[in-house]
């Protein structure tokens, strides 16, 4: 048998989760041109949250999903946006890193290391490695 506390934690949880999800769908700035019933629908979810209300939230999402009336939030010009920024940012990274790796090497302790241990070449295949690998993730 389930203890009262766990199951006011799941209620919570589900709340919570349910909220998130009809936030994410009507909320004006994922969906702009939502109706009015979207938005009376939103502020409804939003008092029900308020109050902690699970059977009024259950509600709202049951009419959402029945009806099929939410659009899902689709991908949109700022996540291409995004996208270039993080590549742009990857690529910052590795011209960082490589620096770093030069100016380790041309140290003493770091001729000494690289010398030793003979990595000249398994550090231009790992080099070409992630570089691939940054190259497939950017595509």
């Amino acid at each position: 048998m389930r203890s009262q506390k766990t199951e006011m934690m799941e209620n919570s949880r589900e709340l919570k989760d349910k909220y998130h999800e009809i936030v994410k769908r009507l909320h004006p700035d994922a969906n702009p041109g939502c109706s009015q019933r979207q938005q009376e629908l939103l502020l409804r979810a939003i008092e029900f949250y308020r109050k902690g209300d699970l059977d009024g939230m259950r509600a709202v999402y049951t009419e959402l999903s029945r009806d099929g009336a939410v659009p899902r939030v689709e991908k949109d010009a700022d996540a291409d946006h995004l996208l270039r920024e993080l590549g742009r940012l990857a690529a910052f990274q590795m011209r960082s890193v490589r620096s770093a790796v030069r100016e380790i090497r041309q140290s003493e302790l770091g001729r000494d290391l690289f010398g030793e241990l003979n990595v000249k070449e398994q550090w231009k295949e790992a080099e070409s490695f992630y570089t691939r690998v940054f190259r497939r993730w950017l595509e």
